[in-house]
């Protein structure tokens, strides 16, 4: 299971039910990976889409449990209305093509039993409601790739892809029928966060440089990460020290 975001510099994701930026590229780089895939959706992602309507050239599956069957088989999603029935759903597929799509409580609720994620960072200030877990602070998870900055729509952005570490399986054990996660992500130590990035300091970062189409690694030093996860960390608003 993949997890697929765009995020601000505070790690926020969202606000009055809608996405923070509308950029081309982030669009396009949402379409590539998910165009015949499987998505995982809560109700009100579903409702914030074009007309209440799923996602063209996909299987969408959608976590409500107040849904109504009629309206699933009208516009063709998969209805499900519970986590354990969302699981069972997701396991019929292979991992990598299934991705949770949102929203902040559909994401936090998987985020266990995800692979990976695929994080479109924004350098910006969306002003967010809702908030993404800040996967640069948690030990279970690592960044293996970033991209070269890319200016699109007024924005700069980088492309990241993340590892989790050790993931839960989907088909491990049951879960309660109406787990759905917690509501906002759990405070940070910042010192913890930084303490976390500083240890993976030295080591190499896959970088995609979109001109030449190739990988390469770059050594990125202490001082210059610690530098930048103290400032990331003060944008946090869930940090506290």
């Amino acid at each position: 299971m993949i997890a697929i975001v765009a995020v601000d510099e505070k790690w926020g994701i969202g606000k009055n039910n809608d996405l923070l930026f509308d950029i081309k590229a982030d669009m396009r780089h949402f379409v590539e990976h998910t165009r015949g895939k499987v998505v995982i959706m809560g109700s009100n992602t579903l409702r914030s889409l074009p007309g209440g309507m799923p996602l063209k050239n996909r299987v969408n599956i959608v976590l409500d449990p107040y849904g109504k069957k009629k309206d699933s088989l009208k516009k063709g999603y998969t209805l499900v209305r519970s986590l354990n029935a969302l699981l069972k759903q997701a396991a019929k597929y292979p991992p990598e093509d299934v991705y949770v799509i949102g929203g902040a409580r559909m994401y936090r609720t998987l985020l266990p039993y995800c692979e990976k994620a695929v994080v479109t960072k924004v350098r910006a200030d969306g002003e967010a409601q809702v908030f993404y877990e800040n996967l640069d602070c948690l030990d279970s998870w690592k960044l293996v790739e970033e991209s070269a900055p890319v200016e699109d729509s007024g924005y700069t952005m980088t492309f990241c892809t993340y590892r989790n570490l050790s993931p839960e399986s989907i088909q491990s054990k049951g879960q309660p029928e109406n787990n759905y996660g917690p509501t906002e992500p759990q405070p940070i130590s910042q010192l913890a966060c930084l303490k976390r990035q500083v240890k993976v300091a030295n080591s190499l970062k896959t970088v995609y440089a979109p001109k030449k189409g190739t990988l390469r690694s770059l050594p990125i030093s202490s001082a210059k990460l610690r530098k930048r996860t103290a400032e990331d960390s003060k944008l946090h608003p869930t940090l506290k020290s």
